[in-house]
């Protein structure tokens, strides 16, 4: 997971709760001149903190260094758990959700898409199918996205964030041609039309938009 990322799109969110947990304390009618420091000292505060957690998300660290504190890694992962970003009942790490999400961010598909097609092409497995020629859990086919592959800077496509990008890439290319039917029996079948494979994964997208935030 890209916690030191990830820690700062909580930043500003808690940085705010801090600063108004303190003014909530000032509840004189008239601010006094000690509650007007307090309140400079809170902001100053919560400024340098979402400073920092800038300054750690845009270093290029690994995910968690000798030193880093597990309890505070352990602290985003719940924070991003109450916030929705990551799902238990979803039958991927939370490193692959994040990855999962990224890719659909970067290609502009749908989350919601993405898991119902993932779910559909393999059941949430990264496996190799059709006698070795698809890889990974999009299911994806060098042969056909060499190109693809090379423009994303993509060289395994039994890597998560690897698959995820050239899938979710291919279905946005797609998205750009066809109505989501047609997108998603092309996916599948190199074709377009109605599909016993578009219809699921239709509803799949349906049924994961209903409670994915």
């Amino acid at each position: 997971m890209r916690r030191r990322e990830l820690l700062l799109r909580l930043a500003a969110p808690l940085a705010l709760c801090a600063l108004l947990a303190g003014l909530a304390q000032l509840d004189k009618p008239a601010e006094s001149a000690d509650g007007f420091r307090l309140r400079l000292e809170l902001a100053r505060a919560a400024a340098l903190e979402t400073r920092r957690m800038e300054l750690s998300a845009s270093a290029p660290t690994p995910d968690l260094l000798p030193g880093d504190d597990p309890a505070e890694a352990e602290g985003i992962e719940a924070a991003l758990e109450a916030q929705g970003y990551f799902r238990l009942e979803l039958p991927l790490t939370y490193d692959e959700q994040d990855l999962l999400q990224t890719a659909c961010e970067e290609s502009g598909v749908p989350y919601a898409l993405a898991l119902a097609v993932i779910r559909e092409e393999t059941h949430f497995q990264n496996i190799m199918g059709d006698d070795g020629q698809s890889a990974g859990y999009m299911q994806v086919q060098a042969r056909w996205h060499a190109e693809r592959m090379d423009r994303l800077g993509v060289t395994d496509l039994l890597d998560p964030g690897g698959n995820f990008r050239v899938g979710c890439d291919f279905l946005a290319e797609l998205l750009g041609r066809y109505s989501l039917e047609d997108t998603l029996t092309y996916y599948n079948s190199g074709r377009t039309g109605p599909s016993a494979y578009a219809s699921a994964v239709m509803a799949g997208m349906e049924e994961y938009a209903q409670w994915i935030a």
